[in-house]
């Protein structure tokens, strides 16, 4: 009898290796949902204008185009299969020719041509010769950002659920619990001295809901992040998945300033709710999820 189940063990070990590996490289493509398309276009843009990480200014959509022109047709007969700009975008054709179809057509530039970041950027004059990369932003631009970073995830995370997973949806943890409240307790420090290591802090909870939503808020201390998590009325909380993450708050600094936090936290609670299925051979290394 053990004989007969070699097969099946053997196959989930090669779907677990695969799947890890494409979680890891973040290889799903989505056509079809905007808040990926939107950081996927702006780190294109940025590598190819070859801007600094974290640095977010302004770029102009017609000089961004005429690059991955360049880039794609400059040698007739050779379009690349898989293409990287620097150290940040690599992508399949599919999607370069999505995103270079897209800039023809100027859909993500403003009035004026320009290409900008899809979340608040930094509004605070930066003096010190030393600082951290949060301290760029006041206490209510990172809770903008937070909550718009956090809101791309979701779209994100249920893009690829839908997209990819489908029939896993029932029992996936973040895709069973659904509809559901995202709530973010945020703690910035005050700006301290040159040394003063002190990241953000934010607590995420996830509760039943009628419909979808994500909110972060600030708190006024640290200590406000251990407080008890205020409870949610019985009659507007909808009977939850036994697959379902739990509600239990989480403890974490917010991966919110990288280059693509939306699709970093997207792909990072997939990786994770496909391995507690045994779908793949590890969980996400790279960073917190910040769910329980």
């Amino acid at each position: 009898m053990e004989y007969a189940a070699w097969p099946w063990q053997k196959t989930l070990k090669l779907l677990a290796s695969r799947l890890h590996t494409m979680c890891a490289r973040k290889d799903f493509d989505l056509a079809d949902c905007d808040a990926y398309t939107k950081e996927r276009l702006w780190l294109a843009a940025a590598d190819l204008m070859r801007l600094p990480s974290r640095r977010l200014t302004p770029l102009r959509a017609e000089d961004v185009h005429q690059l991955l022109r360049q880039h794609l047709y400059g040698e007739p007969g050779s379009l690349p299969v898989r293409s990287g700009f620097g150290t940040r975008f690599t992508g399949y054709q599919a999607e370069l020719l999505r995103i270079e179809e897209e800039l023809g057509r100027g859909r993500w530039a403003d009035a004026d041509g320009l290409l900008h970041s899809p979340y608040a950027v930094p509004d605070q004059e930066l003096i010190r010769p030393r600082y951290w990369v949060w301290d760029a932003y006041s206490p209510e631009q990172l809770r903008l950002r937070a909550e718009q970073v956090l809101t791309a995830a979701v779209e994100i995370y249920t893009a690829l659920v839908d997209t990819w997973f489908p029939h896993l949806k029932p029992v996936l943890g973040l895709a069973s619990a659904v509809p559901a409240a995202l709530i973010g307790d945020l703690y910035t420090a005050p700006p301290g001295g040159k040394d003063a290591y002190e990241p953000p802090g934010l607590r995420l909870s996830l509760y039943s809901s009628p419909s979808n939503s994500v909110t972060v808020r600030l708190v006024p201390s640290k200590n406000a992040l251990y407080k008890p998590v205020p409870a949610i009325a019985h009659g507007s909380r909808p009977t939850r998945s036994p697959w379902a993450r739990p509600s239990t708050p989480v403890l974490s600094e917010p991966e919110i300033l990288g280059d693509a936090p939306a699709t970093d936290y997207a792909y990072a609670w997939l990786h994770e709710d496909l391995h507690r299925l045994h779908l793949t051979e590890h969980g996400p290394r790279a960073m917190r999820t910040g769910l329980p």
